[in-house]
């Protein structure tokens, strides 16, 4: 969510290290900033969630040791990268694939 006027580089996120999938937010664009205010206050209904949230991706949900090593253990490591946040509570926000197994 932008203001007008505001320029914004082209916004791209792999979610995934071993593929080349992208993820590209859309952006939405109000004509002031009390305008964008208002529609997160009255529309988009914001929750707060404290603490931190672990994005994961499980592409191989039917074999234990790809999910364990290729999943959760690089998730993991990331976290640790920020002391003291893995000694902390924290939640899995998962991307599950269609398991055909």
């Amino acid at each position: 969510m932008i203001t007008k006027g505001t320029v914004l580089p082209v916004l791209s996120v792999r979610v995934h290290p071993w593929e080349t999938d992208s993820v590209t937010p859309i952006v939405q664009q109000f004509d002031s900033y009390s305008e964008l205010e208002k529609f997160v206050r009255d529309s988009a209904d914001p929750k707060v969630l404290p603490g931190v949230t672990l994005f994961l991706h499980f592409p191989w949900l039917g074999n234990i040791g790809h999910t364990l090593f290729d999943g959760l253990y690089p998730a993991y490591v990331a976290l640790i990268r920020f002391p003291p946040r893995h000694l902390q509570p924290f939640r899995l926000l998962a991307s599950i694939g269609e398991c055909s197994t």
